[in-house]
Parts: structure tokens; sequence; C-alpha cells
């Protein structure tokens, strides 16, 4: 199939017009390497963004959710309208300063089997400090794994193409072969692990994750969360015990689920309770309740 476009943007926009205005505004501003459209996806804001997003940028494609339908089904709608070969996922809370994109569309046509292409993610407070740059391997019963010099300046030492075992949910290019090979970005979790599911079933479709060092994108981070909060631990809790379930095997998945149900959740729980901290208790709470009881369970939790 032939494509008239080589990128489409995908913004999901949930409550945060500004941000997304500024993504837009630099989008247009730097990217002139390649020929693309803009997809915003309104994930039923509470107010009226998208009157102000259409006003601002009329030429954009605007598609407004009467529900919100998380991260992954709301991206996932963008997804089915684009029109590019390759489709750029990206935060609202992001932006650009520079363009180089063409490289990662030649990340995919230079080596095989890519599936996924993330760029370098900075901070925008601390202003250069690293977020992403490549990630270890999950480990197999704790799933514990770390960034790359995670909060530390950029000193250009990950200059290098190399492939990571997991994309960043804040921007990643899949080419439109990626998705016709692993699917669309699994909807089963609303918010959070759903960008490490994503990099299971890339790879399990025989393709690689790569890190293109050219390309710079700044990240705000949480802004439509607000950071730490019951809502992040009750997602968080609830969705590393569903990815236990779907990704780890054998004797792997029983240990693992076992870890988290004995050993590492009743820390969380012990920790919160010598804080005092009955939301965050709760949050867990109702997390393992759910993964236990209501596992198909798709939409917002009120915490």
């Amino acid at each position: 199939m032939q494509y008239t476009l080589q990128v489409s943007f995908i913004i999901l926009n949930y409550n945060g017009v500004e941000d997304t205005l500024l993504l837009i505004d630099s989008i247009y501003s730097n990217i002139k390497s390649v020929t693309y459209e803009i997809i915003v996806v309104d994930n039923c804001s509470l107010n009226d963004d998208q009157t102000q997003i259409r006003k601002a940028f009329p030429n954009i494609v605007l598609i407004n959710n009467s529900v919100n339908l998380g991260f992954a089904g709301g991206n996932n709608i963008g997804i089915k309208k684009a029109k590019g070969e390759y489709i750029f996922v990206i935060n609202n809370d992001t932006y650009f300063e520079k363009d180089n994109i063409i490289n990662m569309i030649n990340c995919f046509t230079e080596n095989k089997n890519v599936g996924a292409v993330c760029p370098k993610i900075l901070f925008h407070n601390p202003k250069g400090y690293i977020q992403f740059v490549h990630y270890t391997e999950l480990s197999k019963i704790t799933l514990r794994n770390k960034l790359i010099d995670y909060m530390l300046p950029d000193n250009n030492n990950h200059n290098g193409r190399e492939i990571s075992p997991y994309m960043h949910g804040a921007a990643v290019m899949v080419s439109q072969e990626t998705i016709k090979k692993a699917g669309l970005i699994p909807e089963i979790y609303f918010l959070y692990y759903e960008e490490l599911d994503w990099s299971e079933l890339i790879k399990k479709a025989g393709l690689t994750i790569w890190y293109e060092p050219s390309v710079t994108i700044y990240h705000k981070e949480s802004q439509s969360l607000g950071g730490y909060t019951p809502m992040r631990t009750y997602y968080l809790t609830r969705n590393r015990l569903k990815f236990t379930l779907r990704n780890r095997q054998g004797i792997n998945k029983v240990l693992s689920l076992l870890y988290q149900l004995f050993i590492s959740i009743p820390k969380g729980i012990l920790l919160a309770s010598v804080k005092c901290n009955l939301p965050q208790i709760k949050a867990i709470t109702i997390g393992v309740f759910d993964f236990l009881f209501r596992p198909s369970l798709k939409q917002k939790i009120k915490i």
C-alpha cells in the first residue's frame, strides 16, 4: 500500500490543552524533514479543550471521544485514522526544539525487522537531564528494571543507535507494518504498562525496538495526573499483576505473582500505614481486588 504521508503524529489530550497547543506549535515550527499530519484525540476532557484546539489549529485532525478510553484506547483511535506510513505516538506534555525525524524513518529502512524507534527523551525540568536513552531488561520475578543514566545530564554519551528491550511510552514511532504484525496497543490496562506490553508483542512478532539519539524531545512528565497520586498507585499495582499474567510463563509467572501478592504489595501497604496514608492503602487494596475479581475492567477508576 502506498501512503501519501510519511508520518502521522498521534497526540492524546486529556485536560491538557495548553500542553497540547505547545506541542503542536513545536511540531509546525521545527519538523521540516518529513511530510506529516497531526491527529489529536481528545479523551473526553472535562473542559472545552476541543474548541480551543480547533480554533488554534484548524487544519489538524481532531477526534472527540465521548468517554475516556485510557492511554491505549485513545491512541488506538488515532492510529486507526492515520494515513502516514509511520505513526509517531507522542505525549501531549512534550515538545520539539529540533527536527531530524527523518533519521527515525531511516532506522526502519536501514535495519531489518525494526518494529519501533524511540527518540532521546530529556526532561523539561531540569532541562537537558536524561529521562530515556535505554532500558535494562525487566527481571523475571520482581519485574524490576531501570532507565540507563536516568536524571543525569545529557553529556552526549549515548549518541549511537542501539536496541532497547522496551519502548518509552512518551514518544515512539512504529510503522504500519508493525501494526499489522504486532497489533495495536493493548487496551486492558487503561493507564501504565501498555507500552511494556506492546513492546513484548512487537518482540514476539520478531521485531526489534531501537533508540535513535539524533532526535530529541523534552518531556514535562505526568502533567495530566499531577505526579504521585493514589490513582497512579492503583494502576501500577493492578497492571503490574496483569502484565505478569500476560508476559511470564511457567514457574516464573507463579513466582512473580507470589512475590507481588505476598512480599511487594504487603510491603507497600506497611509503608503507607507507617505514614498513615489511607488513600495509598486504599489504592493498593483496590488494585489487588480488581486484578483478582474484576479482570476485564477497562474504564477509569476513581480513587
